[in-house]
């Protein structure tokens, strides 16, 4: 394998297409800071966005490593939205390269954090440090968690992510974007959740204790639908108490796709094919609603 094709196969592992679920949740603590009229660190913060998108990229390349390792490449049934990229089946001399791929990544991730926290304050760290927990542990440890495993990726893009975010580019914490978080966390929870119906055979040999393999599809769906309720009330609540402006309910347009997705699920709960069409809309609206937040809170305000 040439070098061209190497660096080709490991920016496969690095799943690209998800990588623009970083600068999405971000982008409701750029609209809420624009409204508060705060002085912007613009510079910290594109450092910050870098080193997020680096955390993402790890925690992918180091999910690519662990299922090739424990088999589980070689059980599931690729779709666009699970079942990882095929690349390191394909080609397993990128194996070790992958893994220093993802370690590089949270190491330099890991070094943007720690010259941010000498400019900004060592209360980042209250973001930074379960960032990075989560991102070492999550393939080899928390997959083994069921209750863990769901809750892992929307506190990681939701709170920790985006408050972190908020402290490097305003210099603190605040309500507001605690609170525009809570849909991110609900939104990825559920992506992550119904990525996991096409593989739940699969990730029973290997021993993932996901909440579909250890609960079920029936049961696993009724959390996927209370938080898809959730993420609605979580949008609707901060505006209602004012905490977040008015424009934040423009994100609610996702309601209508949500409904069409809920009934689609249902429907093809067991279908793993039937059931392809709807893990993409779920994907649009967890892309969608942090941006269409982001939109309405920076336009009506």
């Amino acid at each position: 394998m040439n070098l061209k094709d190497q660096l080709v196969g490991l920016l496969k592992t690095t799943r690209p297409n998800f990588l623009v679920l970083t600068p999405a949740c971000l982008s409701v603590v750029v609209a809420i800071s624009l409204v508060t009229n705060v002085d912007l660190n613009w510079g910290l913060f594109l450092c910050a966005v870098i080193g997020a998108v680096l955390a993402h990229i790890a925690v992918n390349a180091l999910n690519e490593y662990e299922d090739f390792n424990n088999g589980l490449d070689f059980l599931t049934t690729r779709t666009p939205f699970s079942g990882g990229s095929g690349t390191l089946p394909a080609s397993p001399e990128l194996v070790s390269r992958t893994a220093i791929l993802g370690i590089v990544c949270i190491v330099i991730s890991m070094a943007i954090g720690a010259a941010l926290i000498t400019q900004t304050g060592i209360e980042l760290l209250w973001a930074g440090l379960p960032g990075v927990l989560l991102v070492l542990s999550y393939s080899r440890w928390i997959v083994r968690f069921p209750w863990l495993c769901l809750i892992a990726p929307g506190l990681s893009f939701g709170p920790i992510m985006m408050m972190g975010a908020e402290f490097v580019l305003t210099g603190g914490y605040s309500l507001p974007v605690l609170m525009a978080s809570l849909p991110v966390f609900f939104l990825v929870n559920n992506l992550l959740l119904l990525n996991q119906f096409p593989d739940i055979d699969a990730d029973k040999q290997v021993g993932r204790r996901v909440l579909p393999v250890i609960y079920g599809r029936d049961f696993s769906l009724k959390i996927y639908n209370l938080f898809l309720l959730l993420s609605s009330l979580s949008i609707i609540l901060p505006v209602m108490i004012k905490v977040l402006p008015v424009g934040a309910l423009l994100a609610l347009i996702n309601v209508l796709i949500a409904w069409h997705l809920h009934v689609g699920i249902r429907e093809n709960i067991s279908d793993s094919q039937g059931i392809l069409r709807y893990l993409g809309l779920n994907v649009l609206i967890t892309l969608l609603t942090p941006v269409l937040m982001a939109v309405g809170i920076v336009s009506f305000s």
